[in-house]
């Protein structure tokens, strides 16, 4: 009995294997045209890949300085007597400030003065004795050192006089103050901080690797706040630069351009950068000293190289892709990336010029996938 339930148990899991194998042999496979579903392809938007001019632009940190920073000194002891320019006005070289109390001044130019014709009397009365051998050589070269130094002291005097107006070296703005009328000066003590601002010189610290790009007399361009309703692109900006900048620059950010003045040869020895001044025209002085601007150094531009915008670029782990369009499937492939304006990047390897590339519906589609082109274009 134990003998006949054995053999049929084992007749019915042969019989299970069997089905099972015929079924997997006999089912509809993907593609056959025994199958009831039919593949449907994605909706994609292609785009021929043509060679392109790309820009190779890096976008650098950087300050404004005035173009010129004048911090003018009292020249002469004294109680300042008047004030002559606000802060904030305009000033043309030579123009007063301030003026100190010349009374004590005009004092001792008299003083001064009145010893000089002293002086002088005396000399031309023994003068007329050396002649006449009266008396020594000694004597009359004394008298004649004493009217020199009287004549040296009462040019001092006279200097002092001019310098008790204290005039701007260069024109400017009066940008900071320092006395008011009454206080009481000594040479050295600042009266004024004069600045020119009607162009500007743009700081930045180049890293080593993009200093070769540097050169003075080099024409760069400089990123900052557009005024309300302003022209985003600057005035007179090159082609190339708003072709640099276009996919990094913000809305609220214009152009502006400027050339190399100076450039360290020496690296500062904490960041290992170089200090770069770049003189701008700032007519308007929207642009001020203390502002923190960008500056778009363009290292070179590649002419005909293959390049497709970043969004056509799929991540995958440790590698980047893009799908290209052929017999109707999108067909998966590896490629190796340059450098980026923003927009577009370059492609080095694994594209060619005439493929046609997913530009949209590449995140919905796997290699070997039916696509369905609707239009074409970027």
């Amino acid at each position: 009995m134990k003998t006949a339930i054995k053999y049929i148990v084992i007749t019915v899991v042969f019989l299970a294997a069997g089905g099972t194998v015929a079924y997997l042999v006999m089912r509809p496979r993907p593609g056959n045209g025994n199958s009831n579903r039919e593949e449907v392809p994605v909706n994609v938007v292609v785009s021929v890949v043509e060679p392109v001019t790309l820009p190779d632009a890096v976008i650098l940190p950087a300050s404004v300085e005035a173009f010129k920073s004048v911090t003018v000194a009292a020249e002469v002891q004294g109680k300042v007597e008047w004030v002559g320019v606000e802060e904030g006005a305009k000033v043309t070289e030579g123009t007063p400030i301030a003026k100190i109390d010349i009374r004590t001044i005009e004092a001792d130019l008299d003083s001064a003065g009145a010893n000089y014709d002293l002086q002088l009397s005396n000399y031309n009365r023994l003068e007329t004795l050396h002649r006449q051998g009266t008396i020594t050589d000694a004597v009359f070269e004394q008298q004649k050192a004493q009217l020199d130094v009287s004549k040296a002291l009462l040019e001092t005097v006279r200097i002092r006089l001019e310098k008790a107006v204290t005039t701007a070296p260069v024109s400017g703005i009066l940008n900071h103050r320092y006395v008011e009328a009454g206080e009481f000066v000594s040479p050295g003590d600042p009266i004024a901080d004069i600045v020119q601002t009607e162009k500007v010189k743009v700081v930045i610290d180049v890293p080593e690797r993009d200093v070769r790009y540097v050169k003075v007399g080099r024409v760069m361009a400089i990123l900052t706040d557009k005024p309300p309703g302003d022209d985003p692109s600057g005035a007179s900006v090159p082609e190339a630069f708003v072709s640099a900048a276009a996919g990094l620059i913000p809305a609220d950010k214009k152009l502006a351009v400027g050339t190399v003045s100076y450039q360290s040869v020496v690296a500062d020895l904490q960041t290992r950068t170089y200090r770069v001044e770049v003189t701008v025209p700032n007519p308007d002085r929207s642009i001020l000293p203390g502002m923190i601007v960008r500056a778009v150094l363009l290292r070179r531009i590649i002419n005909g190289c293959v390049a497709v915008p970043l969004r056509a670029v799929v991540p995958l782990e440790g590698r980047y892709v893009v799908f290209v369009e052929r017999d109707g499937r999108a067909v998966e492939v590896e490629v190796a990336l340059g450098i980026t304006d923003g927009r577009n990047i370059q492609v080095t390897s694994g594209l060619s010029i005439g493929d046609r590339l997913l530009v949209e519906g590449q995140r919905q589609v796997s290699d070997g996938q039916a696509v369905a082109v609707r239009e074409s274009g970027i």
